[in-house]
């Protein structure tokens, strides 16, 4: 489809190199030529999430790797994504994934050491 290349610039490309930033969605299109709109439709026919979505649903699943992968503080860990405030990613990682970070840290560590 016509679509492809502008889904997979915006995924493989730009989201991958950005998503860190907290581009907001109309940065995007810019980069691509493109309204927003647009991108958001190509992105929604391809992936049923609009771009914000598959823009936090990254950001989130970094979150989750680098909970597990990197002993750091929760509030370290939220500067390194971009985040100002910890208090902020912790509400932002809480709505994504249904855990506080902290909390699923904890759970998912526990579950690799088998306990």
């Amino acid at each position: 489809s016509t679509l492809f290349p502008y889904t997979t610039l915006f995924r493989s490309v730009l989201l991958e190199s950005h998503y860190r930033e907290h581009w907001p969605v109309s940065r995007y299109a810019e980069q691509l030529g493109l309204s927003t709109e647009r991108l958001n439709r190509m992105v929604r026919n391809e992936t049923g999430q609009n771009a914000q979505s598959l823009i936090h649903t990254r950001l989130a699943r970094e979150a989750c790797r680098r909970l597990v992968h990197v002993a750091a503080p929760v509030s370290r860990l939220a500067f390194d994504l971009g985040f100002q405030d910890p208090a902020y990613f912790c509400r932002f990682f809480k709505r994504h994934t249904g855990l506080g970070p902290r909390e699923y840290r904890t759970r998912t560590l526990e579950r690799l050491a088998g306990c």
